[in-house]
C-alpha cells in the first residue's frame, strides 16, 4: 500500500498538479508526505535514489521551454498577419493595375492613381518595419518593374501624353 502512495507521491512531485485554470502546482516533499501520509525517510531515501529534484527540474525546464516556444510562435504569428494582409492588398492592387495597363483605356488619372498607391503602400509597409523574405521581394520587384515597363511602352506609344508633376 504505502509502494502505492510513494508512487503517486513521486509523481505529484515529479509532474505537479494541474489546477483547474491550468497552471501546475508544485509541492514540497514535506508537504506531500504529509498528504500521502508516509514515512519521511522512505521518502527521502527512494527520492535521492532515482534522482526525483533532477527529475523535477528537467520536467520543469522542458514545460517552460514549451511554453517559451508557443508564446514566440503566437507572437510571430500576431506580427505577421498584419503584414501578410498588406503584402496581400498590394499583390491584388498590382494585378488590378496591371489588368487596367492591358485593357488599352488607361487614363492618366489611372497611372496616377497607380503610382500613389505603390508609393503609398511602399511607405507603409517600410514605416512599420515589415521585411519580406527575398522570394516575395524578388516577386514583387518583378511585378513593379513590368508594371513600369507597360508605362515606358504607353509613353512611347503616346507621346502627346503628359504625365502630371507630383
Amino acid at each position: 500500500m504505502n509502494k502505492d502512495k510513494i508512487e503517486k507521491l513521486k509523481h505529484e512531485y515529479i509532474f505537479g498538479t494541474p489546477n483547474p485554470d491550468g497552471t501546475i502546482s508544485f509541492c514540497t516533499l514535506d508537504e506531500l508526505i504529509k498528504q500521502y501520509q508516509v514515512p519521511s525517510s522512505s521518502v527521502y531515501r527512494k527520492s535521492a535514489m532515482e534522482a526525483w529534484t533532477k527529475e523535477r527540474k528537467e520536467y520543469k525546464s522542458n514545460v517552460q521551454k514549451k511554453i517559451s516556444l508557443e508564446k514566440t510562435k503566437q507572437l510571430t504569428q500576431q506580427i505577421e498577419m498584419p503584414q501578410n494582409k498588406i503584402i496581400e492588398s498590394l499583390d491584388l492592387i498590382l494585378l488590378k493595375a496591371i489588368d487596367i495597363l492591358r485593357n488599352g483605356k488607361t487614363t492618366s488619372r489611372d497611372l496616377f492613381t497607380l503610382s500613389k498607391t505603390i508609393i503609398i503602400c511602399n511607405d507603409y509597409i517600410s514605416m512599420n518595419g515589415f521585411e519580406q523574405d527575398s522570394s516575395e521581394t524578388d516577386e514583387l520587384f518583378k511585378k513593379i518593374m513590368g508594371m513600369l515597363e507597360q508605362i515606358k511602352k504607353f509613353r512611347l506609344e503616346n507621346p502627346e501624353f503628359k504625365f502630371k508633376e507630383i
